[in-house]
Parts: structure tokens; sequence; C-alpha cells
């Protein structure tokens, strides 16, 4: 009987290590669940190139591996798709789709484009898209909590 009360609060223990201060136990997949605003894009090597302030471009990432987004300013266009949290950090986007509105004058098209060849993120107080073959990285800005 002592055995089972010790693994007991053994159990209980770790449940509350694992959690966060509102209790809400923490994963990979949910760390990146929320809405995102395209802050910059980045070439290892380069300089960062910084979205103009009135192209807003906002991503949510869902808990049920859905990824949906809106282009506000600059260029009125929406995109969804699927995402996959492949291991630790990797990120599988097989496909996305669009509206078709052109806007040569905003990044959208950039992003969208560059959403399907990520294969990693990294979660800092951004979140790091990264395409390891031209090492091209999108940054973005957390808008909201979930």
């Amino acid at each position: 009987m002592k055995t089972l009360s010790s693994m007991l609060c053994l159990g209980i223990i770790l449940l509350i290590c694992s959690c966060d201060k509102d209790g809400i136990i923490k994963t990979e997949k949910a760390s990146i669940v929320g809405e995102w605003k395209l802050v910059a894009f980045d070439t290892l090597g380069k300089d960062i190139d910084y979205v103009d302030p009135q192209d807003t471009i906002v991503t949510r990432f869902y808990e049920d591996s859905l990824i949906r987004g809106t282009s506000m300013g600059l260029c009125i266009n929406s995109f969804g798709g699927k995402y996959e949290i492949t291991d630790v950090n990797g990120i599988n986007i097989p496909y996305i789709i669009s509206t078709r509105a052109l806007c040569p004058q905003s990044s959208y098209w950039q992003f969208v484009h560059g959403l399907t060849k990520v294969n990693r993120y990294e979660l800092n107080d951004l979140l790091y898209l990264y395409d390891d073959k031209d090492h091209t990285t999108i940054i973005l800005k957390r808008e909201n909590s979930n």
C-alpha cells in the first residue's frame, strides 16, 4: 500500500511540474497553437527583411492541425491548410490554399509560398520557421494568447 501511495504522489508531482501557471499541460504542438503575425523574413547571412507595418498577415495554428490566416492592409487575401508536427521542433505544411488577389506590394505570396517549404521551427519570444534548402526564415510574433 505504501508503494501505491508513493507512486500516486510521484505522479501528482510530475503532473504539476509539467503544467504551466494555468494548469495546462504543455506539449510541443500546443506551443505553436494560437495567432501569429508576420514580422520579417531572414535569409541566413543576410539582413532581416522586416515586413511593412501596413502589410498585416496573421496566421492561426489550431490544435486540430489546421492552419488559417488572413492578409489585411496592402493585400486582402485569406489562406488555409494543414500542418503536422513531425518530431520535436519538426513541422510539415504540405499545402496551402489561398484566395487569388495579386498584391504585388505585399509580402503575402512570399509568405504563403514559404510556409509550404518549412520543415523546422523554433519558439522563443518569436516563432521562427526554417527551410533548410535555402535557409529562409519566416519570423512571427504571437498576437493573442490561445
